[in-house]
């Protein structure tokens, strides 16, 4: 007797709940070398199809704060499938991010930081993750104040739970003090100097 199988372990009923599509494409069984290169120009303009809907649908699923999978902690929710939503909130947010549309990403990573907070987990480093990946998409937009409040609660984090010495904690206190120089008018008072010394013909 023959099972099925869901692949992915329940992933697939996850994106289906918040709404979004996946960008992954089954390989047909067999091609023709001479129908390679438009079979791939296909499965690229499907992906990127897919990527517009997501960003559609998780806009008018996240803007108003809504949410079609519910993040109480009711009988019929059970964690695993709150720690999926979880992670497919902070993928989506880490592929927006990489497209550069960083308010959308900064939604995401949002609910995502959301459901962690629902799930009432001891996990430190993940909420310092998020909150790093916030900071990041704010410092990238150049605001500067937004993202030094991110980055800061980031470093909270990570000093308590990994400690002072450990390769995020470091790098957090390093991206902290590249954004308080950049909120520095000092600092940028010296490189118009510099800048003027090294260049006297732009003066």
């Amino acid at each position: 007797m023959s099972t099925s199988r869901n692949n992915g372990g329940g992933g697939g009923g996850i994106m289906s709940k918040l709404g979004l599509r996946s960008s992954r494409k089954t390989s047909p069984g067999s091609v023709n070398n001479g129908n390679k290169s438009t079979n791939k120009s296909k499965r690229r303009h499907s992906q990127n199809n897919n990527n517009n809907k997501n960003d559609a649908q998780l806009n008018q699923l996240l803007g108003g704060g809504q949410t079609t999978l519910s993040t109480s902690t009711s009988s019929d929710q059970n964690e695993n499938e709150l720690i999926q939503c979880m992670h497919v909130y902070a993928m989506e947010g880490t592929r927006l991010k990489k497209l550069k549309n960083y308010n959308q990403a900064i939604v995401c990573f949002n609910r995502a930081l959301s459901v962690h907070k629902t799930l009432h987990r001891g996990d430190g480093e993940t909420q310092a993750d998020m909150e790093r990946k916030i900071g990041s998409c704010y410092l990238e937009m150049k605001q500067y104040e937004d993202a030094l409040k991110h980055c800061r609660r980031a470093l909270r984090l990570y000093i308590k739970f990994l400690g002072h010495e450990h390769g995020k904690t470091v790098k957090a206190r390093d991206k902290e003090e590249y954004i308080t120089l950049m909120l520095d008018p000092d600092y940028h008072e010296y490189l118009k100097k510099a800048n003027e010394e090294k260049n006297p013909a732009t003066a």
